[in-house]
């Protein structure tokens, strides 16, 4: 299914308005379809605060994720039983579960269509017409709990615009530009794969699920020329976000599929990209430079080393987070002064100036990652 960009009209989101009110938090347990992108765009429209949740989680799952972000409606698809146990579920946390389904009309964009079931609590209709702010939380995210309990990561309108220009600006994308996408439940596939393709007017194929066995066949089928994904999922031109790319398996894929293979740099709370390799400029190893972002590689003190030198990697920026939600703990041992964000990575930048590029080396604190679920 093929989403373009000139085919979102954001009126028709009006003729099925979200009940709640700027600041309310929307909670999303869709798969990967254009209901779930329509009730993103909704959601944002309606200055509430977006919350996607994979509905592969389990009940535990689902428990912890709910009483951190406390949504006042949960998003689901039509007949779903969400997790088997959504009266018990949203009885404890007073949620109001509506379905949402498409239909395909006369015109070229899909309508939402909003059901409401009378399980939980109905929240206040919202009242309010104008357009979000810059600072309004826009969507809410977690990281993954590598030193314990996952955090919870406000990003603001503000900070999806200035990634999603970055991500625009780093590969060049235009109207003639189309992706194939997969997994919306984590700032990689919102961002690169959904928000940046639309903001260029290009348009975005959307598969319901990862499947190696039609992925290609698929990218040919639909014409798609990039594609983006995290380690466990192949690359085809675009990036691999979420560790270091060796330069022999680099090149065995540049040489599979004829195209450039770009090492990017992400991460949740810089809503996204941080650095990246450009067609321009590409040093196999390195994760690029910082666009749209300032970078600098810092000992235990704060105090910036000399590049060439392994240190903690920092950035800043109008893409970074303000910090973590009802954390202060955690907001203060991971912003040095001057608002610079400790990433928890090792890295280098390399000495040649005329090539600025960032090398990671490690992780601080070592963690087992595991695949993603689509």
């Amino acid at each position: 299914m093929r989403l373009n960009a000139p085919e979102q009209d954001l009126n028709a989101l009006n003729e099925a308005p979200l009940p709640v009110a700027a600041g309310d938090v929307v909670a999303m347990s869709i798969v990967n379809s254009l209901a779930f992108v329509v009730g993103f765009l909704a959601t944002g429209a309606a200055r509430a605060i977006s919350a996607p949740l994979n509905p592969a989680y389990s009940v535990p799952e689902f428990n912890f994720y709910l009483e951190d972000t406390k949504p006042r409606v949960v998003l689901l698809p039509r007949d779903s039983s969400f997790c088997r146990g959504e009266r018990e579920l949203s009885r404890s946390f007073t949620l109001h579960l509506r379905n949402l389904d498409w239909v395909q009309s006369g015109r070229p964009y899909v309508k939402s269509v909003f059901k409401a079931r009378q399980v939980g609590s109905a929240p206040k209709q919202s009242l309010e017409n104008e357009p979000p702010h810059g600072d309004d939380v826009a969507l809410v995210l977690h990281t993954s709990g590598t030193t314990g309990r996952p955090k919870s990561v406000p990003l603001t309108h503000a900070n999806l615009l200035r990634t999603t220009g970055n991500i625009i600006q780093t590969y060049k994308l235009t109207p003639q530009d189309s992706m194939e996408q997969y997994g919306k439940f984590h700032v990689h596939g919102l961002l690169c794969g959904l928000l940046s393709p639309l903001a260029s007017r290009g348009s975005v194929v959307i598969p319901p699920k990862f499947a190696a066995s039609r992925f290609w066949n698929d990218f040919i089928v639909t014409k798609c020329n990039w594609y983006t994904a995290v380690p466990t999922i192949h690359v085809y031109e675009n990036s691999r976000t979420s560790s270091a790319l060796a330069p022999a398996t680099l090149e065995r894929l540049e040489k599979a599929f004829g195209a450039p293979v770009l090492e990017a740099y992400a991460m949740t709370e810089a809503s996204h990209q941080m650095c990246s390799n450009t067609l321009e400029s590409r040093i196999p190893g390195t994760v690029g430079v910082g666009v749209g972002v300032e970078v600098s590689v810092r000992d235990d003190s704060g105090k910036e080393v000399k590049r060439g030198e392994i240190g903690e990697v920092c950035v800043r920026g109008a893409n970074v987070t303000k910090g973590y939600w009802n954390n202060e703990k955690a907001n203060k041992e991971s912003f040095w002064e001057g608002r610079w964000f400790r990433t928890g990575d090792q890295g280098l930048i390399l000495p040649e100036p005329s090539a600025p590029h960032l090398k990671l080396t490690g992780r601080i604190k070592e963690l087992i990652i595991a695949p993603p679920l689509f």
